[in-house]
């Protein structure tokens, strides 16, 4: 994420010598996440978790703009002999990516496993409901502490199986969960997270820029190329 090379950055942490701050591509995966490292002078070790605040000063226009990404703390390390700091910054979805349970698993809500005697299609969906997609999404949420924006899109399938594996991490889970029905989510001002549906049919209206609002053009690299074709694996178990 480029800033205007007249302008100066300012952080809570103390003075910015140099970094560099960027959301990952929506080719990516479900999730956008903001991840980078910030070069402060001085020694200052943060916990992990804090919040970096940053904001960018234009003395041309006398006007202080908050930075358009809310990050904070990853990690810290201090180079006594430089007088520097490098702090690894993210948004609380890069943060919480590192929350996993090895045996952490949604499990399926059998209401009576006695009632499926008869061996029935009905009586077994009545004794085991299937899982659906967000209660296992909240769930997730949940251990993260990441609460939902309002007016985000929820998954609407279910799961015909008696429990998920959530050991791939909660974070892991979630952007699984919302690439899965071709949305997209990010985290808002108010650190919430927001999931959209990709519209892959309508086009939309898109800021003007003028060669005077250009200092450089560069083009976007290191993404895959779309695919023409989209194939889904899947396995059923019948009794």
């Amino acid at each position: 994420m480029s800033i205007d090379v007249r302008a100066r950055m300012v952080c809570n942490l103390g003075t910015i010598i140099r970094g560099d701050i960027g959301d990952s591509l929506l080719t990516e995966g479900g999730l956008i996440k903001t991840t980078g490292t910030l070069e402060l002078d001085g020694i200052n070790i943060p916990a992990k978790g804090t919040e970096v605040m940053l904001a960018y000063y234009r003395p041309q226009s006398n006007t202080i703009t908050r930075f358009p990404r809310r990050v904070r703390v990853k990690r810290a390390t201090a180079d006594p002999y430089r007088r520097t700091t490098k702090i690894d910054v993210g948004c609380r979805l890069a943060i919480a990516e590192d929350i996993v349970s090895p045996t952490a698993v949604y499990p399926q809500t059998r209401t009576d496993p006695g009632f499926i005697a008869n061996r029935s299609a009905e009586s077994y969906v009545a004794a085991y409901p299937p899982i659906s997609a967000v209660s296992v999404l909240l769930h997730c949420l949940s251990k993260t502490g990441i609460t939902l924006s309002p007016g985000s899109r929820l998954p609407q399938f279910n799961f015909m199986q008696k429990e998920i594996d959530l050991s791939p991490g909660y974070i892991s889970v979630v952007n699984d969960l919302i690439k899965s029905e071709c949305c997209y989510g990010y985290l808002d001002q108010q650190e919430r997270l927001a999931i959209a549906k990709v519209n892959l049919t309508v086009g939309q209206a898109a800021a003007v820029l003028r060669d005077a609002d250009l200092i450089d053009l560069s083009p976007i690299e290191g993404a895959e190329e779309p695919k023409d074709q989209v194939n889904v694996a899947f396995s059923t178990n019948r009794r």
